[in-house]
């Protein structure tokens, strides 16, 4: 009887792998749901049911239950390294999807602490600086991303381009254009679709803006929304547009470019400003 049950145990877990690595995540979850029930007075195997468990309830989106059951295999005894390591990188991806900063960093960072090869880390410095920029910690989001970029391989050219688009705007923000320039162009030149190479041209149009390049600043928005147009923040594109034609003078485009804004962000990030190009147009 109980060598049935232990070969009844064996096939479930190949049938939960053979799920999970199909992407059939909802079955799987319930394969090692049933291992669970299976395994909850055997110590020694059950924190690998969690992990698995943990990582098919990550890529299900269900974060939540994901740092659960890794939170709840991470400290046992019989575990590895690598797969203490994996726990919690993949907690702390879990608490960023879920928007909890602190906690996502503090999870990353303590993997750091690992003897791990550069190629585990790769993702954890690049998941931080990203992390720490949204957070507003310009410097700790650069030297995460500069760590990551000396990791990543040529051929991982969409991590290169997501770092350089990063490392542009925070060089940006410090006023050093030039140096931002070429993180942007970098893109431009890179960039294997339009979608990818109009965020180096939406960096670009910050510098424009700032520069009060205002010719070209037309120029480059349209040229992004022909090469991207369901481009992410056609806000600011519309906003630089009404910027740039008020300081030409150029009220009828300013007023066609207001009223859209107003029309579609009517409550939108630039709406202090709304009143001044109103004013400029009817005066």
């Amino acid at each position: 009887m109980m060598k049935n049950q232990e070969e009844k145990i064996l096939l479930v877990l190949e049938e939960a792998r053979q799920h999970y690595l199909s992407r059939n995540y909802p079955e799987a979850i319930k394969k090692y749901a049933w291992l669970e029930k299976q395994l909850k007075d055997d110590p020694a195997n059950l924190p690998v049911i969690w992990i698995e468990k943990g990582w098919s309830h990550y890529h299900q989106k269900n974060f939540q239950e994901c740092i659960t059951y890794l939170k709840k295999a991470k400290n046992h005894k019989l575990l590895n390294q690598q797969q203490k390591f994996d726990c919690l990188r993949l907690i702390g991806f879990s608490y960023a999807s879920l928007k909890n900063s602190k906690l996502a960093i503090k999870y990353l960072e303590e993997t750091l602490g690992f003897e791990v090869g550069d190629d585990d880390k790769k993702y954890i410095y690049f998941e931080l600086g990203k992390i720490f920029y949204i957070e507003g910690d310009l410097p700790q989001a650069k030297s995460c991303l500069e760590k990551a970029s000396k990791i990543f391989t040529v051929g991982e050219q969409k991590y290169h381009l997501s770092i350089n688009y990063y490392l542009g705007f925070i060089y940006f923000y410090g006023k050093d254009y030039e140096k931002a320039k070429s993180y942007f162009n970098e893109i431009i030149r890179k960039a294997q679709d339009d979608k990818s190479r109009a965020t180096g041209y939406f960096g670009i149009a910050h510098i424009f803006h700032d520069e009060r390049q205002f010719f070209a600043l037309i120029e480059v928005c349209k040229k992004i929304q022909k090469l991207d147009n369901k481009f992410y923040d056609k806000e600011t594109l519309v906003f630089f547009l009404c910027q740039a034609y008020l300081h030409l003078k150029k009220f009828d485009q300013l007023r066609l470019f207001l009223g859209e804004l107003i029309r579609i962000y009517p409550e939108g990030r630039y709406r202090s400003y709304y009143k001044i190009f109103q004013d400029a147009i009817n005066d």
